[in-house]
């Protein structure tokens, strides 16, 4: 099952059509670094930014040297300087010096046990733009259109100045492979067995050009950020295989799982279905994206909790506008009234879309690199080791024979 990859040219840029919000990255990544007392040993390190060459950000040689003028001084000891507030806040770069190769936003793979649950639509939904072509079809005479391959494509979106190139991955939904649907099942294993593999590449293509004796200052960054599960909208429980694929996706990948479709579901139905659903994450261990760590402040934790209390988002997507009081919002429209997507009360589209963009997209980069990654990397290298000393004992007894 190979992976069709579509990249866009370097001039193009796709247009939003609202407010997404992934432009915050830029104070996510100077709130982190403030958090951190802005140490240099931390910054040479820091895989995204790599603040130390200024390789990541154009402007990002600024944090550097004001840690060479500040190190010397206790934390707390001084203070931001009117010209350095200024840097600081325009660390995206300016128009007329875009990002020569901006930072992979996080690679949505769309995982659920079917097609028809609105993968690509929530995908542009979240977007505002048209990113992903719906498998969906339209008349009558169309023929079925399904996702039976990974497919990947890449676009660059840029929002006040800060550009990003998005990666986005559509995944075969297991219905369309004409599986039982058992975890037990060998078509079952291998209909989800090429999506892991297709995570662990990426982190294997990063690990080879990391290894290499004469690397790029800049490597382009495929891994996959951020896996959005969609779950059927059944309203009874988790299906065996939505079970074991949430299990082995969360061992290399950050999933954050949703429910597709809920207008469907009552709200007494959608907060009965999410209970169930949390319990039985809970019962089978799946750990899900976010994550707390020793670096979390209170404020943090109380955030990551009060998202997971609310996960699975409830969510509807919609690419079309309806008019709801002379206003236009993006949203469904049916015989008993309209279902807005950004109202609060309707679904949690906004929170999802808060979640990935505006509170947590670095986070999402920095638990990539650091968890999923760093866990595929040590096992790689001490295998490598491991197989070097065999070749070498080999080698030894055959000299010795």
């Amino acid at each position: 099952m190979a992976a069709v990859v579509q990249a866009p040219t370097d001039s193009s840029l796709t247009r939003l059509s609202s407010y997404v919000g992934f432009d915050s990255i830029t104070r996510q990544i100077e709130n982190k670094l403030l958090k951190r007392g802005f140490q240099p040993v931390a910054l040479r390190s820091y895989p995204l930014a790599r603040l130390d060459n200024g390789a990541r950000y154009p402007n990002a040689h600024v944090w550097f040297h004001m840690i060479e003028k500040r190190e010397s001084l206790a934390p707390g000891q001084w203070q931001w300087t009117k010209e350095e507030r200024s840097r600081t806040n325009n660390l995206s770069a300016s128009p007329t010096t875009p990002l020569a190769d901006p930072a992979a936003f996080p690679c949505l793979a769309a995982n659920t046990g079917q097609s028809g649950l609105g993968k690509s639509t929530m995908i542009n939904t979240i977007f505002a733009s048209h990113l992903v072509d719906t498998k969906g079809r339209f008349e009558a005479d169309e023929p079925i259109r399904q996702t039976t391959e990974i497919q990947a494509v890449s676009h660059v979106v840029q929002e006040n100045n800060v550009r990003l190139r998005l990666n986005i991955v559509d995944t075969p939904g297991y219905g369309d492979l004409r599986v039982c649907f058992k975890s037990s099942c060998t078509p079952c294993r291998n209909s989800w067995e090429p999506i892991i593999k297709y995570i662990k590449d990426q982190h294997s293509a990063y690990l080879r050009k990391e290894l290499t004796a004469m690397r790029d200052k800049h490597i382009v960054d495929t891994r996959i950020h951020a896996c959005l599960y969609f779950i059927a909208p059944t309203g009874h429980t988790l299906k065996a295989i939505d079970i074991v694929v949430m299990k082995k996706l969360s061992e290399v990948v950050n999933v954050v799982p949703v429910i597709a479709k809920s207008d469907s579901l009552t709200l007494e139905e959608r907060e009965a279905f999410k209970e169930r659903i949390r319990a039985e994450l809970a019962h089978n261990e799946i750990r899900v994206y976010p994550f707390d760590t020793e670096e979390n402040d209170a404020e943090e934790r109380q955030l990551n909790q009060a998202i997971r209390s609310m996960m699975p988002f409830a969510v509807v997507g919609s690419e079309r506008n309806v008019m709801v009081d002379g206003q236009p919002v993006r949203g469904r429209k049916n015989r008993w009234g309209v279902v807005n997507v950004e109202n609060e009360q309707h679904c949690d589209f906004n929170y999802l879309r808060n979640f990935l963009t505006r509170t947590h997209l670095q986070d999402l980069i920095e638990t990539t690199s650091m968890v999923h990654y760093e866990a595929f990397r040590s096992k790689q290298l001490l295998a490598l080791k491991e197989s070097s000393a065999a070749k070498q004992q080999a080698h030894q007894q055959s000299t010795a024979a």
